[in-house]
């Protein structure tokens, strides 16, 4: 997947983010992730795309790809909406 995003860590939800010196890894203050803002004009426009450097495994995607995993009646794995709020019951958005 080559689609990019980048997303904006405070409007996010995330507090007091910073780099470890010694792993690279992003780390946080106590905060919670309320959605995923992406910075202005950050995305490439593709279908499926990632924040690489900050969320490199989470997949986002647009209408299109739920539409059609609906279409096709793709299962094995849940949507959630991307600027929240994510469900409790971990079942995500309901597409067949």
């Amino acid at each position: 997947m080559n689609g990019t995003c980048s997303i904006d860590l405070l409007s996010s939800g995330l507090v007091n983010a910073d780099y470890c010196a010694i792993c690279g890894n992003l780390r946080t203050g106590e905060s919670q992730i309320t959605g995923f803002i992406m910075e202005a004009d950050s995305w490439d426009g593709s279908d499926l795309f990632r924040d690489k450097n900050q969320f490199p495994r989470i997949n986002f995607c647009t209408m299109r790809i739920l539409e059609l995993a609906k279409k096709k009646t793709h299962s094995n794995f849940r949507f959630e909406p991307m600027q929240g709020p994510f469900g409790i019951d971990g079942k995500g958005i309901t597409y067949l």
